[in-house]
């Protein structure tokens, strides 16, 4: 395969023991339809298999870019320092995040692309997804507030899924991924703070499967709770706005848990 000088997309992912994820996520890169992209894999301090078995399956696609991290300063036990290393040697046009045991269907690069072109480059695009379960076998669409305006939206919740949100290169400039849990909440606030509301554009397809795991860090909602009113404070909000903002995303949680229990949100089976 030959390399193109400059890919289109750079897709940064970040590994830290997924062994069990990696064929799933070789197949969602090599099944993309578009494929002008480089893949950046960063080893996070992996101690299982995830890399000898990278390095088998991905070893004549020179597409794939291995680096490692250097763990020994991480302060937090986040991705942030990986991402932060995708970030200095990304050289697509633009730039995604895939998490090894998240999906992209075949279409979501090509999707992307002529959107890109469609909207004459635009700064950001914010796609759909889908929820999944651990087994990517069924799950639903994430409900989004696509009437509030994104800048609004990114200053109570994340309205910016990692896996699901493309971002032109030369607009991220010296940002970074921080030492704070929730890490791409503040990264895509400071982001959108940057960028031009016209240049935003929302995208409804919905080719990005994201994987719930119950034992992931997020998924103690308490914890989650206090990390969210951290990045409240980094963004100098008062305590009763943080508080007021944290019981207005905490309602919107159980809203779409009863939508989703009462089966007013339908669950798919999902096919790969």
């Amino acid at each position: 395969m030959n390399q193109v000088k400059k890919p289109f997309f750079s897709i940064i992912t970040p590994v830290l023991n997924g062994e069990k994820y990696v064929d799933c996520f070789i197949k969602s890169m090599l099944s993309q339809t578009f494929k002008n992209w480089e893949c950046i894999l960063i080893n996070d301090g992996s101690e299982d298999n995830s890399f000898p078995l990278l390095h088998s399956k991905i070893k004549n696609d020179i597409r794939f870019k291995i680096v490692k991290a250097k763990t020994e300063n991480k302060i937090i036990k986040s991705p942030y320092l990986a991402r932060n290393k995708g970030l200095d040697i990304a050289t697509g046009i633009y730039v995604c995040f895939l998490d090894i045991d998240d999906y992209w269907l075949p279409g979501k690069l090509s999707q992307e692309y002529k959107l890109i072109k469609e909207k004459r480059y635009p700064e950001i695009i914010i796609s759909s997804y889908i929820k999944a379960n651990k087994k990517l076998s069924f799950g639903y669409r994430k409900p989004r507030f696509n009437f509030i305006p994104m800048k609004m939206q990114i200053k109570i919740w994340n309205s910016c899924p990692l896996l699901a949100t493309t971002i032109v290169n030369t607009k991220i400039e010296s940002t970074r991924f921080e030492a704070i849990f929730h890490e791409d909440y503040r990264f895509w606030y400071l982001i959108l703070k940057k960028i031009n509301s016209k240049r935003i554009v929302i995208n409804d397809q919905c080719n990005c499967l994201y994987r719930s795991s119950p034992n992931s860090q997020s998924s103690n909602k308490f914890r989650a709770a206090i990390w969210i009113f951290k990045c409240y404070k980094s963004f100098k909000y008062n305590t009763l706005i943080c508080l007021l903002l944290l019981f207005i995303k905490i309602i919107s949680e159980l809203i779409e848990k009863f939508l989703v229990y009462s089966g007013s949100i339908k669950r798919k089976v999902i096919i790969l």
